[in-house]
């Protein structure tokens, strides 16, 4: 079934577009369907049915965030609950982790990156200097510049 907002496709008995929020209009045959494809009615529903329906949720589950109003799994791009309709904020989407800062490092306040400087000796020419170790948080990639003087 199509949501009739923006035409994404609807969850199986979902309520609301997990896209727009938009309420869905289920006809009276769906509507007699439970999640698991089961007829309310008759209670029909082989094991084999039922074993391969576990089989796609615990799957499914891997990629989900749950809904903070009522549990609900959704998709991790969903941007409102299929279920109840409540919208998902920025900070139950997936966040990239940040690497954690090393011992010792300080924020340059002009680039945002984080530096260690300690003094030493260019090992091509002898100058002596200060050595500064780069760390990017972001990527977790490290740099060394050599500054004469210093």
């Amino acid at each position: 079934m199509l949501c009739s907002n923006c035409q994404n496709e609807l969850r199986e008995a979902a309520r609301f577009c997990d896209n727009c929020g938009t309420a869905a209009v289920q006809s009276n045959t769906e509507s007699a369907q439970t999640d698991s494809g089961v007829s309310q009615e008759t209670g029909a529903g082989t094991a084999e049915s039922q074993d391969t329906a576990a089989t796609i949720a615990d799957t499914a589950l891997e990629n989900t965030i749950a809904c903070p109003n009522c549990g609900n799994q959704l998709p991790a791009d969903a941007l409102f609950c299929n279920i109840c309709g409540e919208t998902l904020t920025a900070t139950l989407q997936p966040q990239p982790q940040q690497m954690s800062i090393p011992e010792g490092f300080l924020l340059d306040p002009n680039t945002g990156y984080y530096y260690k400087a300690m003094p030493g000796n260019d090992p091509a020419t002898g100058i002596s200097g200060m050595w500064y170790t780069w760390f990017y948080p972001e990527s977790g990639e490290y740099q060394q510049q050599f500054y004469p003087g210093g």
